[in-house]
C-alpha cells in the first residue's frame, strides 16, 4: 500500500504568541535604549580598568557597562570578550540579577580561584547583602512598614474624613444647583406655555377678523351689484326718444312743412 503524500501545511499562526514576541522585543529595545546599550568600543571602554585595585564597594556603585568590564578585571584580571560582556549586561538589565550575586559568582569561578585574586571589602559587602536579604531582616522591614502604616493611620483617617466632608459639601452644592436649574426650567416651561396660549388666542382673533372681512366683502359686493342695477335703470329712463317718433311730429320752425298743399 502506497503512502499518500501529506501536503506541507503551514502551522497555524498564533496571534497571541506573535504579539507576545513583539512586546518582548520592544521591551528589550526600550531597556537597551534606556541604559545606553549600544555596542561599546571594547578597547576604549576598558582603558584604565586593569590598572586599578577595585574594592567591592566601588564595583557595586559603577554603571552597568563599566561594572561588566571592571568585574572581569577585578576577579579574572582580563578584559571580557564581547559575548561575556553582552551576556552579563543582559543579566543585569533584563533579568535584574543583583550585583552582589554577580560578585559571588565571579569569586567562585575556577579561573579566579587559580589567580587567587583578592577584592577588598568583598566579604564585608557579601555579609551585609546576606543580612539585608535574610528572613529576619525582611520580617523587620515588613514590621517597620506596618508600624509606620499604623502610625500614619490617624492621619489617613483624618484625611479620609476631610475628603468625605468635601464630597458632602460638593454634593450639597450640586443638589442646590440642580434645584435651581429645575426651578428655572419650571419657570421657563410655564412662560412658554403662556406664550403658546397667547399665540393661540391671537391666531383665533386673526381668524375671526378674516371671517369678518370675508363677510364685509360679500355685503359690499351685493351693494355694488344693487347700485349697478339701479344705475342701469336710471340710464334707461333718461335715454332720448328714438328717431321714428321724432319724424312724426311737425317742425314748428318750418312754416312750409306745417301748411297744407
Amino acid at each position: 500500500m502506497k503512502n499518500k503524500a501529506v501536503p506541507n501545511v503551514p502551522p497555524k499562526l498564533d496571534l497571541d504568541e506573535l504579539m507576545e514576541r513583539i512586546r518582548s522585543e520592544l521591551a528589550k529595545q526600550s531597556a537597551f535604549q534606556k541604559h545606553d546599550l549600544s555596542a561599546p568600543d571594547m578597547g576604549n571602554t576598558s582603558q584604565g580598568f586593569e590598572r586599578r585595585n577595585w574594592t567591592a564597594r566601588e564595583l557595586l556603585t559603577l554603571p552597568t557597562a563599566e561594572f561588566a568590564h571592571a568585574v572581569h578585571f577585578a576577579f579574572l584580571g582580563r578584559e571580557p570578550t564581547p559575548d561575556e560582556f553582552t551576556r552579563l549586561r543582559d543579566r543585569l538589565i533584563l533579568q535584574h540579577v543583583g550585583r552582589m550575586r554577580v560578585l559571588r559568582e565571579f569569586h567562585d569561578l575556577p579561573e579566579g580561584r587559580q589567580r587567587r585574586t583578592h577584592v577588598d571589602g568583598f566579604w564585608r559587602e557579601s555579609l551585609k547583602d546576606r543580612i539585608y536579604w535574610s528572613p529576619p531582616a525582611k520580617l523587620g522591614r515588613f514590621a517597620g512598614r506596618a508600624i509606620g502604616d499604623l502610625s500614619r493611620t490617624p492621619q489617613r483617617i483624618r484625611a479620609f474624613v476631610n475628603r468625605m466632608e468635601s464630597l458632602e459639601r460638593g454634593w450639597a452644592e450640586l443638589s442646590m444647583a440642580t434645584a435651581t436649574f429645575k426651578n428655572v426650567q419650571a419657570n421657563t416651561t410655564a412662560e412658554l406655555r403662556r406664550l403658546q396660549k397667547d399665540v393661540a388666542q391671537f391666531r383665533n382673533a386673526l381668524e375671526d377678523l378674516k371671517r369678518g372681512v370675508d363677510g364685509l366683502e360679500v355685503v359690499l359686493d351685493a351693494r355694488v351689484e344693487s347700485l349697478a342695477a339701479r344705475i342701469c335703470q336710471i340710464e334707461e329712463l333718461t335715454e332720448p326718444a328714438p328717431d321714428s317718433e321724432q319724424a312724426g311730429a311737425p317742425d314748428a320752425s318750418n312754416p312750409i312743412a306745417g301748411s297744407p298743399g
